[in-house]
C-alpha cells in the first residue's frame, strides 16, 4: 500500500509517500497549485517513483 501525506502551504507544498511493504519513503515539494498537485496525486495512483522522478513534478 502507498500512503501519501501532504502539506499544502500557500505558494509552495511539501509531501512524503511512503511505502508500507517496503518501509520506503519518498519526500518532495511542489507548487501549490492545481496542475501541480492533480499531476502529484496522479502519479501516487498509478505508479511508484523515486526521489530523483518526483523533482520532475
Amino acid at each position: 500500500m502507498k500512503i501519501l501525506a501532504f502539506d499544502l502551504g500557500k505558494f509552495k507544498s511539501v509531501y512524503v509517500m511512503y511505502f508500507t511493504e517496503s518501509k520506503e519513503q519518498s519526500y518532495g515539494k511542489i507548487g501549490t497549485n492545481a496542475r501541480k498537485v492533480e499531476a502529484l496525486l496522479r502519479r501516487c495512483a498509478f505508479r511508484c517513483f523515486t526521489a530523483d522522478e518526483s523533482a520532475a513534478i
